[in-house]
């Protein structure tokens, strides 16, 4: 048999130990009428209890959106059975009997009588360690008998068995509630049999794996991961009364590995529970316990345990992971985790993604590129555990080198530092992260790695850096394509180019208006009515225009180059030269090299050197 031996370790050997203390504060009274159902509500973990009027039960956790026992509702796969040898041909023509809550969802215990449902008390208590909230339920259990019998306490002509009282209580801020069930032998001869206490887990989901807790390992567990590992959330029926027995299994017998359901020994023969688990089969799960009992005429026993369910608090996201390296074969990729916050001790694991799939084997924070991921995404998938449960998070997917740029169509776009946003032309059908942050301006894109993109690209480079790569002539049979590289930034602007090779990769950068960005300087404000004008240059001759810059490109190339302002348009080859868009011209600074500037209103060229530079009015 397999133990998962970390369900005793760090924060669970905590969880088991707490659920001992609460579970022993159950040794209480009860008052009240029958009802259908009472629920504990609490600020949690456990936010509801469910207790059904007759031994049903479900739980559901802050956080979750639906309960931990099968079906999901307040009525869940999950209560108390009791089984009974038989009382002689009188009663039940001799049958033993399994008494059971009425309509489980999903359960296939075979049952033979349901219980006779006798009073709920109502909720008391404070949710205190003093005085922790409180229920207690009573049930008959009730046979047919050949004997005319008029007993009050069952239905008419039905013989009296025994009578179940189950009392729960929970301590607000625990994650555990205690259960105390005493059996009363009512039929008026030595009774013996089996108790169970059973529930089909969907903690998160309806599979899972198998492990023990407690302190004397006979404690069931579901858990979300094969061997608790990564480390996730548990839930566990703890006995606190020597003697029982348990099971961890499948739901159906043909998925069992051990041929039987745990559904399938809760019968009328009464048989126990084989103290067995499921550790490294993922199925469709739950968990029982059982203990056997024998009584004398009126004789009672009690049997304690405590539902033990870990909340649902997983680490936070504060920053997600990051690929970084060289998307080449043969080439090491490292995963940074990212950041994570929370209040338990957390660990990491990775799985490393082709195209959004797994890469079987790829888990580790590094990996080396093969031939296989040529022309594929590759990503980091981290998660941090802990024993509240687990968060992933995928990085942004690490993409090939763009192919080379194709002359009038195709650029290739890398970012170089800082945060640039581009937007494609209409229509453009791109390959991009997919969780790509939106900016202010619509339909921008965060260019988080080197992209190729169509020429009329718009580039919001105006808090970062970028390389634009260019090609300058035709690729042939016999040369690739030549191409021309620039850094570029401080702008928005677009970018054009010709796809004549007689221009030799002639590129035009051409400054937009910011107007589309929120609380950008636009040139509406270049006017006193803060409308556009056709006719700044009249307002200019009678008033003063603004010098406050309203559109600034920086650029350090090597290639053909025209950066066109509003009034004028700096033609380069290889140089480091700003263009200045200001409500009162267009203004170019020349920091290396020569630049050629052609003013749009005289019709006049203008070469600038070094320390130079060249004012373009309107």
């Amino acid at each position: 048999m397999t133990v998962v031996t970390r369900v005793q370790s760090g924060p669970r050997k905590a969880l088991f130990t707490a659920a001992l203390g609460v579970a022993m504060l159950i040794l209480l009274g009860f008052a009240g009428a029958a009802g259908a159902q009472v629920t504990i509500t609490s600020s949690g973990p456990m936010a509801s209890i469910y207790l059904s009027g007759d031994l049903g039960c479900q739980v559901t956790m802050t956080n979750d959106r639906q309960g931990v026992f099968f079906n999901g509702s307040q009525l869940g796969g999950c209560g108390t059975f009791l089984q009974s040898g038989s009382l002689g041909p009188t009663v039940d023509s001799g049958n033993a009997e399994l008494f059971s809550p009425a309509s489980l969802p999903g359960a296939t215990q075979q049952s033979t009588e349901n219980y006779i449902p006798v009073s709920q008390s109502a909720v008391t208590g404070a949710g205190t360690s003093a005085s922790p909230y409180t229920v207690t339920t009573v049930v008959n259990a009730c046979v047919p008998s050949a004997t005319a019998l008029a007993i009050t306490a069952c239905p008419p002509g039905d013989a009296w068995v025994a009578q179940v009282q189950e009392t729960d209580t929970y301590v607000v801020g625990t994650d555990v509630y205690g259960s105390q069930i005493v059996l009363t032998n009512e039929s008026g001869q030595a009774l013996a049999g089996m108790l169970y206490h059973t529930g089909d887990c969907f903690l998160a989901g309806d599979t899972g794996y198998g492990g023990l807790g407690g302190a004397s390992q006979n404690a069931p567990v579901c858990l979300l991961t094969r061997g608790d590992s990564p480390p996730g959330r548990a839930m566990s029926f703890i006995p606190l009364t020597a003697g029982s027995s348990y099971y961890e299994g499948a739901y159906t017998t043909d998925m069992s590995p051990r041929g039987t359901s745990f559904w399938g020994y809760v019968t009328p023969a009464g048989t126990p529970y084989p103290s067995t688990i499921d550790a490294t089969t993922d199925e469709d799960n739950g968990i029982g316990l059982s203990w056997p009992y024998s009584l004398a005429i009126g004789g009672t026993t009690t049997v304690a345990f405590a539902t033990l369910v870990e909340p649902n608090n997983p680490p936070t996201n504060t920053a997600a992971p990051a690929v970084t390296g060289s998307h080449k074969v043969g080439h090491v990729l490292s995963c940074s985790r990212g950041t994570w916050s929370s209040a338990l001790p957390i660990t990491y694991t990775y799985q490393w993604l082709r195209a959004g799939n797994p890469i079987a084997g790829a888990t580790s924070s590094t990996y080396t590129v093969v031939s296989t991921d040529n022309g594929r995404s590759l990503a980091c998938q981290v998660s941090a555990n802990t024993d509240q449960g687990f968060t992933s998070v995928t990085s942004a997917g690490l993409l090939p080198p763009p192919p080379p740029p194709v002359l009038g169509k195709e650029a290739n776009f890398g970012p170089v530092s800082g945060t640039v946003y581009v937007k494609p032309p209409p229509g453009a059908k791109i390959t991009v992260n997919a969780v790509a942050k939106l900016t202010a301006g619509k339909g921008f894109i965060a260019l988080t790695q080197a992209l190729q993109l169509p020429v009329g690209t718009q580039v919001d480079a105006r808090a970062g850096k970028l390389r634009l790569t260019l090609a300058t002539s035709k690729k042939t049979k016999r040369r690739r394509a030549r191409t021309q590289s620039g850094l570029f930034f401080g702008g928005l602007f677009k970018v054009s180019q010709s796809g004549s090779p007689r221009l030799h990769g002639l590129t035009t950068l051409r400054l937009l208006d910011n107007g589309a960005f929120p609380g950008a300087p636009s040139y509406t404000q270049c006017t006193a009515s803060g409308k556009r004008s056709h006719a700044i240059a009249v307002i200019a001759k009678k008033k003063p225009l603004s010098k406050k810059v309203l559109n600034i490109l920086g650029a350090n190339e090597h290639g053909s180059y025209a950066t066109q302002g509003k009034y004028s348009a700096a033609t380069v080859r290889g140089t480091q030269f700003t263009v200045s868009d200001r409500c009162d011209g267009t203004l170019t600074r020349v920091s290396r090299g020569a630049v050629v500037v052609t003013d749009f209103r005289t019709h006049t060229q203008h070469a600038l050197h070094t320390g130079q530079s060249y004012f373009a009015k309107p």
